[in-house]
């Protein structure tokens, strides 16, 4: 007797025993038992044991076939247990919820029907027992540090990815993640330029926690970004941590953000001298050619005992980089 031959849930347990999620590809008339959404629904569920596991693999699907499965996968439900199914962690390997891996796939279709159906934006609430759990996977090297992680659209600017920020801002989404810290500030940080260039379009450079994002562009030596961030109404004279943007592009050794800055209306006088300073003792002779031309006289006489931290930033801002919550924390002389 064949394998055609074999009742449909014979086949379909034999195909939760293989790891490819459509099983036995052997020969199209095995496909056509097996191959149809609500059938590969059935054996996703089947192969991963839980409703929630199984939406989150197939929502990570690119596959045309992803929404029909996700669908299935739902309607086979109880119209009761649908919400808790969709907002509960799915269990190794993905440990977060369908919603989050649909949007750190860049799956927007899936994504959209995830949220019609009742999918909460907020949706990585990954426990603080990573001794008991490791944390979700799409949350490492993402800042932490005071900053309520969340939020779905963290993942869509990680990703760069414009349709997804614009979905889960359509429903919802804030663009403010802490007083601290937004959606602009981790796309300067990540480098997401087009995520960076939707939200200075539609949000502005100055909301609350967006402050900041100008000092992530100097600290990256990111002209391109900082002349972003100042072409949108970033001030080139703001101070953070008793430093100036321009003596913060100055202690970088970047001429390029340091050019931008001056271009965009830095002022000289004290915040001259002292980005002067910086770049002196760091030894960063572009920098001091850059404001030397601009009108800053060089020090003859610099103070050997300033603060300025020269070229320590560089090992300091080794031991802080691969998130941004880490080098705000660990790195006070770089700040």
């Amino acid at each position: 007797m064949s394998l055609t031959n074999l009742p449909p849930e014979i086949l379909l347990h034999l195909g939760t025993l293989t790891t490819h999620r459509l099983g036995l590809p052997l020969c199209s008339s095995l496909l056509s038992l097996l191959g149809t959404p609500p059938q590969i629904a059935l054996r996703s569920v089947r192969h991963y044991g839980d409703v929630t596991t199984a939406l989150a693999a197939e929502a990570e699907r690119n596959e045309q076939t992803a929404l029909d499965v996700v669908r299935a996968i739902l309607e086979s439900q109880p119209t009761a247990q649908v919400h808790a199914a969709i907002n509960t962690e799915a269990r190794h390997p993905f440990h977060c919820t369908p919603l989050i891996r649909a949007i750190g796939r860049r799956n927007v279709p899936v994504a959209t029907f995830l949220l019609d159906r009742g999918a909460d934006l907020h949706a990585c609430k990954t426990a603080p027992d990573t001794a008991a759990r490791p944390p979700c996977p799409l949350c490492i090297d993402t800042p932490h540090r005071g900053v309520e992680m969340d939020n779905g659209a963290v993942f869509a600017v990680r990703n760069d990815d414009v349709p997804m920020l614009q979905l889960l801002l359509s429903r919802g989404a804030s663009t403010d993640l802490s007083p601290e810290y937004s959606l602009l500030s981790i796309a300067v940080w990540v480098r997401s330029y087009a995520t960076a260039s939707y939200l200075l379009r539609h949000h502005g450079a100055n909301g609350r926690g967006s402050a900041n994002a100008l000092f992530h562009a100097l600290h990256n030596r990111d002209a391109a970004m900082t002349r972003l961030l100042l072409a949108h109404g970033s001030d080139p004279n703001s101070v953070q941590m008793a430093l100036s943007a321009l003596e913060t592009a100055a202690r970088t050794g970047e001429v390029e953000t340091i050019q931008a800055l001056l271009d965009n209306g830095a002022r000289l006088g004290e915040d001259g001298h002292k980005a002067m300073a910086a770049a002196q003792a760091g030894g960063h002779e572009g920098v001091v050619r850059v404001l030397a031309r601009a009108g800053v006289q060089p020090s003859a006489n610099r103070d050997e005992d300033d603060d300025t931290c020269g070229d320590a930033c560089d090992e300091c801002k080794l031991t802080c980089l691969g998130a941004l919550g880490r080098l705000l924390g660990a790195c006070s002389c770089f700040w």
